[in-house]
């Protein structure tokens, strides 16, 4: 049985972690340290939590124990296994992550105003800087509000973009 002490911990861990990744605020390296032993413990995080502390250690780039970066290349593997791939995944390069997945593929991660569909509509454009035709294509959720979507380009090939929400049954730039 869960203490109210510990439900008031767990959704300050979740509000503070969607204010780090969604929303630019700062997060505290004891709430990051928190969020890496309660994945080590139970696994059973939201994900925006996962998100939040894989990207604060990405950030600071300072992994002083072996043991934590094991747990977060361990969190990385398991999201990379679920088809989630964001461009900052690759600043764990050092680690020694299969990132075969993400190679030679433009990665786009968006945060949404709001909980709606996102879709992402492309134009290629050649190095000869012609058009080809625009492609709408949905982008994959990751967790609440935040989305990602993936693009092999060629060398040379460039692309325009829009990234559309779909606010009831209307797409808006």
């Amino acid at each position: 049985k869960e203490e109210p002490e510990e439900n008031l911990i767990y959704a300050y861990m979740i509000r503070r972690s969607y204010a780090y990744y969604l929303e630019g605020y700062s997060l505290d390296a004891g709430l990051a340290e928190y969020i890496l032993q309660q994945y080590e413990n139970e696994k059973h995080l939201p994900e925006i939590c996962r998100l939040a502390c894989l990207k604060y250690y990405a950030e600071i780039d300072i992994l002083t124990e072996e043991s934590k970066e094991n747990l977060l290349v361990q969190l990385l593997k398991e999201l990379m296994q679920a088809g989630i791939h964001l461009p900052w995944f690759l600043r764990y390069r050092k680690s020694h992550v299969d990132f075969d997945s993400m190679l030679d593929k433009t990665v786009l991660e968006y945060h949404a105003h709001r909980d709606v569909a996102v879709k992402f509509r492309f134009l290629p454009v050649k190095d000869d800087f012609s058009e080809m035709n625009w492609k709408i294509i949905n982008m994959y959720p990751v967790c609440r509000r935040v989305f990602f979507t993936e693009q092999v380009l060629f060398f040379g090939e460039s692309v325009r973009y829009e990234v559309l929400e779909e606010i009831d049954g209307t797409d808006i730039v």
